[in-house]
């Protein structure tokens, strides 16, 4: 901790469009650790020394988010740290059974998530900008690990990039016992690099991304306007008035090039890729959850619907398809040897007809 206070600088970042595009929500994974039978296992002291390392290549998640005239920013001020949240507890249940669980949230008698869905204040009022909750389970018999971001700060690239460091640190910490120095690695968090990487030539926006920006939203202003830890209780407001399930679905890619090979043989000229595949089974699904579901109308609900109805016509709907642009941006793709780790992914507006779509299922039953 001390080397981590000493080192750090008083800096802001500004944030761009795209850390907004999901900012209304955080990046909550769990993941389990079996233990194979060490009495040192994991151990506290461990993971927190390697946290608070791996902290060192991360500043930004110290920051404070802040909104200045519907901009946001993180501010990291050396004098007035917002620290990660870190706990620590212990389980009265045994891995086995979490593992006979098949994993489910609802193996612990206890939720080993510390946040809601989406980023809200914590204990202090303030977001924090990464959650931990190590959980050690009965009988040292393994590990939870509950890691938090909100989407302002990463995207789930930058996520998977901060929790694969933390591994590394960890592994380096317990192996080598700091006879080898381990070089601090050097990530970007300046969203600037994202602008200066775009090409100069770029293709003119499509019908439904043109719609969505030209068209203003008395809600959006408003939200934009919100403090972070005030949009996230007007959110949390929303999900409570109308809940919902997630739900994970896996395509195999052996199915993925059948139903590529099915639409290129159909004569269309262009390229079909990956993304193209799954936004339409995306469309298929959400056009029969949307023809089936029930007239109970929420309150909740129509906002949502207030927000989209200028982009919509009568029985359309909208799909955001999540892309990374990265592997689009070449001089990112690049950067050597900084890695950018902000946000980088956009949502692709896809317009359909439910009727169309219905009509298209029922055709090919």
């Amino acid at each position: 901790m001390d080397l981590f206070l000493k080192n750090i600088k008083s800096q802001t970042y500004a944030l761009n469009g795209w850390d907004f595009i999901s900012a209304f929500a955080n990046i909550p994974f769990t993941f389990y650790f079996k233990n194979p039978g060490q009495s040192d296992f994991m151990s506290s002291s461990l993971l927190r020394a390697s946290f608070l390392r791996t902290l060192q290549e991360f500043p930004i998640m110290a920051g404070h988010l802040v909104v200045r005239d519907t901009r946001g920013y993180i501010v990291v001020d050396k004098n007035n740290l917002n620290m990660p949240e870190y706990a620590e507890s212990q389980s009265c249940i045994d891995y086995k059974f979490v593992e006979a669980g098949k994993f489910s949230w609802d193996a612990l008698p206890h939720p080993v998530s510390t946040v809601t869905a989406v980023p809200s204040k914590g204990a202090n009022r303030n977001i924090k900008l990464v959650n931990v909750n190590v959980v050690r389970l009965r009988n040292n018999s393994g590990v939870a690990l509950f890691v938090n971001m909100p989407h302002y700060v990463v995207d789930g690239y930058g996520y998977a990039v901060f929790v694969r460091r933390w591994a590394e640190v960890c592994t380096w910490m317990h192996d080598d016992t700091y006879e080898n120095e381990l070089p601090l690695r050097e990530f970007v968090f300046d969203r600037a690099v994202v602008r200066d990487a775009m090409p100069t030539d770029m293709l003119p926006l499509d019908d439904a991304c043109t719609r969505m920006y030209e068209k203003t939203s008395t809600m959006g202003h408003l939200l934009a306007w919100m403090s972070p830890e005030t949009r996230g209780d007007v959110l949390i407001t929303g999900t409570k008035l109308m809940p919902a399930n997630g739900h994970i679905f896996h395509v195999s890619r052996n199915t993925i090039n059948k139903l590529r090979s099915r639409v290129e043989q159909s004569g269309l000229a262009r390229r079909v890729s990956d993304n193209d595949v799954l936004a339409a089974m995306i469309s298929q699904c959400v056009a029969q959850g949307v023809h089936a579901k029930s007239r109970t109308r929420r309150m909740f609900s129509s906002l949502v619907r207030s927000l989209t109805r200028p982009l919509l016509e009568r029985n359309n709907f909208l799909s955001l398809i999540i892309v990374d642009a990265r592997p689009r941006l070449e001089k990112l793709m690049q950067m050597a040897p900084a890695q950018y780790v902000g946000g980088c992914i956009t949502g692709v507006p896809v317009i359909n007809s439910t009727h169309s779509l219905i009509a298209a299922a029922s055709s090919d039953k």
